[in-house]
C-alpha cells in the first residue's frame, strides 16, 4: 500500500512479465487535490493513463477500478493541488 500525505508522487515498478490487469483502489482525504496515474516504459517519459472515453484519469474522490499496464513499466501516482491529504493507494495484480 502507498500512503500519500503531501503533494508529490510515488512510483511502482511493474516487474518483467508482470504486466496485465491490476486492481487500483484510492481512498482517504484528498484535501481538494487530485491524483493522476501515469505509465512509463523507460522510467523517464511518463504518459497519463486514460479512461475508456479517452480522458486522462484524474482521481478526486474515493475510486476503484481494474486497469491494464504493460510489463517492464513504471506506474506513477502524482498528487497535486492538495491541502493536508491522507490517501491510501492499493495497487495489486489481479
Amino acid at each position: 500500500m502507498i500512503n500519500l500525505t503531501a503533494n508529490g508522487n510515488s512510483t511502482v515498478d511493474i516487474a518483467h512479465a508482470a504486466g496485465g490487469q491490476y486492481y487500483l483502489d484510492v481512498n482517504g482525504s484528498f484535501g481538494s487535490g487530485s491524483v493522476a496515474v501515469q505509465v512509463s516504459a523507460d522510467g523517464t517519459n511518463y504518459s497519463p493513463l486514460t479512461t475508456a472515453v479517452g480522458t486522462d484519469l484524474a482521481i478526486t474522490a474515493d475510486y476503484n477500478a481494474i486497469i491494464t499496464v504493460p510489463s517492464n513499466s513504471k506506474v506513477k501516482f502524482v498528487l497535486t493541488g492538495s491541502t493536508s491529504p491522507d490517501l491510501n493507494i492499493n495497487f495489486k495484480d489481479v
